[in-house]
C-alpha cells in the first residue's frame, strides 16, 4: 500500500473484486519507524488512524468513503525496542512521539456489501 499512488481507488477495487464478508488483511510500516522511510519508493506513511476513512463515516482528509468495510481487528507491532513498554496504553502514546516504539500496522477488514 505504501508504494501505491491512489489508495482510496485500491480499496474500491479490493471492495468491488471481493466477495461479501471476504477479509482483506493490510500490514503496512507504521510512520515514523525506519521501515516507512528508508525506501524512497514509499509514497504514503501510515498511523492507526490512515484507513479510518473506509470504516467509519468520517470526513478526515479531503475525501469521503461510504462505509464499504467492516473494522475487524487493528494491531500495532512493535520494535523490539517497544516490546520492553508491556502495556499498549503505554506504548500507543510513546509511539506517536518516539520512532522506532512501533513497527507495523495490522489492519484486517470485512468486506460490506
Amino acid at each position: 500500500m505504501e508504494h501505491l499512488t491512489d489508495i482510496p481507488l485500491v480499496m474500491k477495487e479490493l471492495h468491488r473484486i471481493s466477495k461479501p464478508n471476504a477479509k482483506i488483511r493490510i500490514i503496512v510500516p507504521y510512520y515514523n519507524c525506519y521501515g516507512a522511510y528508508n525506501d524512497i519508493t514509499h509514497l504514503h506513511y501510515f498511523n492507526e488512524y490512515s484507513f479510518e476513512p473506509f470504516y467509519k463515516k468520517s470526513t478526515r482528509g479531503n475525501y469521503f468513503i461510504n462505509e464499504k468495510f467492516e473494522l475487524i481487528n487493528l494491531s500495532l507491532i512493535p520494535t523490539r525496542l517497544g516490546k520492553f513498554f508491556f502495556f499498549d496504553f503505554i506504548r500507543k502514546p510513546l509511539g506517536k512521539v518516539l520512532g522506532q516504539i512501533i513497527q507495523t500496522i495490522d489492519i484486517t477488514l470485512r468486506v460490506v456489501k
